[in-house]
């Protein structure tokens, strides 16, 4: 911020009356008191101006300490963004753990050295890119292994591992369904589908969630059915239930 210094500059004149001996003298003497003395003049002009150069240089020197700390301000911020963004590459590197938390809520960690990314294993984990998935503008990280998705996300400066499949009930995918990208579980057997979507609002808040289910009994008849987040189930016909159950298949 720049500060505007204001220049005061008082003049103060200070005069003494001699006394003489005679008047004629006293006079003059009077008369040379108010004559103007050139050098305390030029003296004073010269302390002036001294002050006020002064005082423009510290000017000068302060708007350029501003821009300074502006630009030093504005470079810490872009390092500190682009360090963000790197935990991703040291993640995958075996620098840094994720954390994430396990069902009892404790904070655990994993690290890419626990993944294997041998492409010719069953269980084998591939780096899929990276692309926004909790709807917050960021992207996250995306792997993708034998149960699906593994999600990372960037949260208060540490890599976290929000979500991921659990086996081969609960694949994670993800769905491109009103025009927002939803998370989901998957649970497919031959005589029951089961999706459950959820809708992230960054971070690990679920905005919205919602079930869809498929099952079909001995005769072969099949049911369709809808569950919301707040846990009521609703018949649907089977062109529903493929309508958005179609939308997992853009990944």
């Amino acid at each position: 911020m720049k500060k505007i210094v204001k220049l005061f500059v008082g003049v103060i004149a200070a005069s003494s009356i001699l006394a003489g001996c005679g008047a004629q003298k006293g006079i003059k003497e009077a008369e040379a008191q108010n004559v103007p003395n050139v050098q305390e003049t030029v003296n004073t002009a010269e302390v002036v101006e001294s002050s006020s150069t002064e005082a423009t240089n510290e000017v000068a020197e302060k708007e350029t300490s501003a821009e300074a700390s502006t630009s030093s301000s504005e470079e810490e911020t872009t390092i500190a963004d682009a360090d963000s963004t790197t935990l991703f590459d040291q993640f995958m590197a075996g620098e840094i753990d994720a954390i994430y938390y396990d069902y009892d809520g404790n904070e655990q960690t994993i690290s890419a050295e626990d993944l294997s990314f041998n492409g010719e294993e069953w269980d084998a984990t591939i780096f899929f890119g990276y692309k926004d998935v909790d709807n917050d503008g960021e992207e996250e990280l995306l792997l993708q292994g034998p149960y699906g998705f593994d999600l990372f996300d960037i949260q208060d400066g540490k890599l976290v591992l929000f979500a991921r499949g659990e086996g081969a009930g609960a694949t994670c995918l993800l769905a491109d369904y009103e025009d927002k990208i939803w998370v989901v579980y998957a649970h497919a057997y031959a005589d029951e589908e089961y999706y459950n979507f959820d809708l992230y609002n960054g971070s690990e808040t679920i905005e919205n969630s919602f079930g869809i289910i498929a099952e079909t009994d001995e005769s072969g008849n099949t049911t369709y059915k809808y569950n919301n987040m707040n846990g009521e189930t609703n018949t649907i016909t089977a062109e529903e239930f493929e309508e958005i159950a179609s939308s997992i298949l853009d990944y």
